[in-house]
């Protein structure tokens, strides 16, 4: 029996969720472009971008795939033989689109911080599903339907984490 294709759209996710938020709550120190600046005079990728905050993205993103792989054994390997490693795929895919997004943002002349409806949401949703192509290939309707789940879920959380004082900024 297959697996309902939203849920199969959410344990898809979940890495990815686990991966862009504990990167940023884990984040810090060190940043991946070493302060250096591109031809353009402005930041690589900036300050937010840290080997720490990769490191921890991709551990938690994959460690939540664990846990996830045993919460629902008959979801994860209808998906795919190996969720874990799908788990670890969409989690670097995920961290590898907000990088993206942050150094397409410095080269439009962005600041660090500043919004920008669709990028911010979707980056990191991007890279997963890329990554992640490999071994599962979501639907069309999963892919949209994860689409507006993520710009819903993304506004909540950096709500909260902005009220929490984890972040400057509510978007």
């Amino acid at each position: 029996m297959e697996p309902s294709w939203w849920l199969s759209a959410v344990v898809l996710v979940l890495p990815m969720y686990f991966a862009n938020s504990t990167a940023m709550l884990f984040g810090g120190s060190t940043p991946l472009d070493l302060g250096y600046k591109a031809w353009d005079r402005r930041p690589w990728l900036g300050k937010g971008k840290t080997f720490k905050g990769t490191f921890f993205g991709v551990f938690f993103g994959t460690l939540s795939a664990v846990i996830i792989s045993y919460l629902v054994p008959q979801t994860t390997a209808q998906m795919t033989p190996n969720y874990v490693l799908l788990g670890f795929l969409v989690s670097v895919g995920a961290i590898v689109g907000d990088i993206a997004k942050s150094f397409a943002k410095r080269r439009m002349n962005f600041d660090s911080g500043a919004e920008v409806f669709g990028l911010d949401q979707l980056d990191f949703l991007a890279g997963g599903l890329i990554f992640g192509w490999l071994l599962f290939q979501p639907t069309w309707e999963q892919i949209l339907f994860l689409a507006v789940l993520s710009i819903i879920v993304h506004k909540v959380a950096n709500v909260i984490a902005f009220r929490a004082k984890l972040k400057n900024v509510p978007w």
